[in-house]
């Protein structure tokens, strides 16, 4: 399911003021897409993926993510991989 996350107040930091979250059955975030300010002009939005969901205090985190561009079409380009993060150990203090 997508859930758009609005436009954000530009008081509020975040990648770019416009997003999308696809959230899962179980209420957990798959997917956010935005285009990121860091790009600057450039005509290219990102999608960022998150798996291996695990509790950690209670908390439920994904321990995996990725970022990757948008083709015209909304669909994943499979490379560069602009961003990949591996977790291993989270603690919750």
């Amino acid at each position: 399911m997508a859930a758009p996350g609005g436009d954000f107040p530009e008081r509020i930091a975040t990648h770019s003021q416009v997003q999308t979250y696809y959230i899962d059955v179980e209420g957990l975030i798959r997917r956010h897409d935005y285009r990121p300010d860091v790009f600057g002009a450039a005509d290219r939005d990102s999608a960022h993926y998150t798996w291996e969901h695990r509790t950690f205090d209670g908390l439920v985190l994904p321990t995996r993510r990725s970022v990757h561009l948008t083709d015209e079409h909304n669909q994943k380009v499979a490379e560069p991989v602009i961003v990949s993060i591996g977790l291993t150990d989270i603690r919750v203090s």
